[in-house]
Formats: C-alpha cells, sequence, structure tokens
C-alpha cells in the first residue's frame, strides 16, 4: 500500500502579482481520494491556484500544506518539445518518474491507445492539432503513480470521445486513493466530491445538487475495452450521446439511487 500525504490544505492563501491581486485569502480542505472541480472565467485565478497546489508556483502569503511528492499536472498551456514523437516524450517523462523503461513504455503506450491519439502514438507533437496534444498533456498527467492530479482546463480542443476517457481516467485514479483538481468551466455531471467558484479572488462552494438525485450507470464498449460511466440524472442523455458519436457501444443504463 502507498504511503499517502493525508489532506490537502489551504489556509488564508494570497497570490499577487506586483499590484494585482489575483487569490484573496483563499482557505480550502482537499479530502485524500477526492475529486474537486474549480470552477471560474477566463482571468479568475484558475490557474494562479493550480500552480499553487500543484506546487510549481508558491503564495504571497498563507500557507499550503499536505502537497505529495508525487505530482500529475497538465498545465493550461501545455507546450512539450514540438520535435519529439508523442510515445518517446511520455516514456522519457516515465523514467523521470521513477518508471523503469520497460513500465514507462508499456505505460505511455497504454495510454495513448485509451486517449485515441491522432494520427499515431509516433507522431511527432509538433504536427499534432490542439485536441491531440491535449490528449499527450492529459497522458503525461496520469503517467505515473502520482497521489495528487492537477488539470488545468484539460476538455479544451478535446473531440467528443475525450471527454469520457478524462472521467474514466479521474475515477480510476481517485479510486486507488489519489487526489484529483480540476479547473473547468462545465459544473455538472462528472461526479466531482465538490465544487469551488473562484471570482474576484475569492474561493466559495458551489450549493451541490441534492444527495436524493438519481444517478446512473452506463455501460459501454469502444476501442478502448469496456468502461462504466457514472453521470447525474441530468447529464444522462448528453452523455450517452456523445459515448454514441465518439463510437461506443452501449451494453446497459442502471440506475443508482442516494441515500
Amino acid at each position: 500500500m502507498r504511503d499517502r500525504s493525508g489532506d490537502l490544505l489551504l489556509r488564508e492563501v494570497s497570490k499577487r502579482y506586483r499590484r494585482r491581486l489575483v487569490l484573496d485569502q483563499v482557505s480550502v480542505r482537499l479530502p485524500r481520494g477526492s475529486r474537486t472541480a474549480v470552477l471560474g472565467s477566463n482571468g479568475s485565478g484558475k490557474s494562479t491556484l493550480l500552480r499553487i497546489l500543484a506546487g510549481v508556483s508558491v503564495p504571497t502569503s498563507g500557507t499550503v500544506t499536505g502537497i505529495p511528492s508525487r505530482v500529475g499536472y497538465l498545465p493550461a498551456a501545455f507546450a512539450p518539445p514540438p520535435l519529439m514523437r508523442a510515445v518517446d516524450y511520455l516514456g522519457h517523462l516515465g523514467r523521470i518518474r521513477g518508471l523503469t523503461p520497460a513500465a514507462a513504455r508499456h505505460r505511455s503506450a497504454d495510454l495513448l491507445e485509451l486517449v485515441d491519439l491522432a494520427p499515431a502514438p509516433s507522431a511527432r507533437l509538433g504536427a499534432l492539432s490542439t485536441g491531440n496534444l491535449r490528449k499527450v498533456g492529459i497522458a503525461q498527467a496520469f503517467l505515473s503513480d502520482s497521489d495528487l492530479i492537477v488539470l488545468d482546463e484539460p476538455r479544451a480542443g478535446l473531440d467528443d470521445s475525450g471527454g469520457p476517457v478524462l472521467d474514466q481516467l479521474v475515477r480510476s485514479v481517485t479510486a486507488a486513493g489519489s487526489t484529483v483538481i480540476i479547473a473547468d468551466h462545465e459544473a455538472g455531471g462528472n461526479g466531482y466530491d465538490q465544487r469551488l467558484s473562484l471570482s474576484s479572488g475569492r474561493l466559495a462552494p458551489v450549493e451541490p445538487a441534492s444527495r436524493a438525485e438519481a444517478s446512473y450507470r452506463i455501460d459501454a464498449v469502444g476501442r478502448a475495452g469496456r468502461r462504466t460511466f457514472e453521470v447525474a440524472d441530468a447529464d444522462r442523455d448528453r452523455l450517452l450521446a456523445d459515448l454514441l458519436a465518439a463510437g461506443w457501444s452501449i451494453i446497459g443504463v442502471r440506475a443508482d439511487a442516494h441515500d
């Protein structure tokens, strides 16, 4: 069993760039193994907050505790070396992050197959479309056995098949005990444990849906194999349409009731 660092805690965190106050007295606890969405408009400070959570930036004031040593991070501006091939890039990162060469190759190949990279894993990164480059960014964030995964607008530019695969990856790692934080414009249907809204530097909880609300499990088969997707009632039809458009075959839809 992995040694986990526990909850991630921010206490009265502020961040200032010269005279501009980007984060203002932000306090939040992110429980271990939870899925958290940070919602907000462009320029609201989401990227600044996520950089602090990932440990790549420090606050001007306040404290951050519980950042683990193993963090997977997808920045909003993901710019890998353009001449490297996707599979070589992931393999290189895997070795840097402590995987054996064989494990890095296998994990890289599995992730690139799962995200359905086009035209091929051997493509050079500089030749990829925005959406396919985002898929590589998602793959590198999930490459190693990280205790914390921080994703800044991971859905930006993704095609219809990318969203369900991202949701499946998030569910898989949180089920294993990792914590996931996502900056997202979409507030619903992705199984978040908490949703936080960032506006004018202030962070506030978004009121959760009723726990009595019905949710559904959708069993589907695609090129990546069989998957089960969890979705709220309000988003069921949209996810079904997305899956069908992406070439998934629906096996069944099951209703779950929350106590």
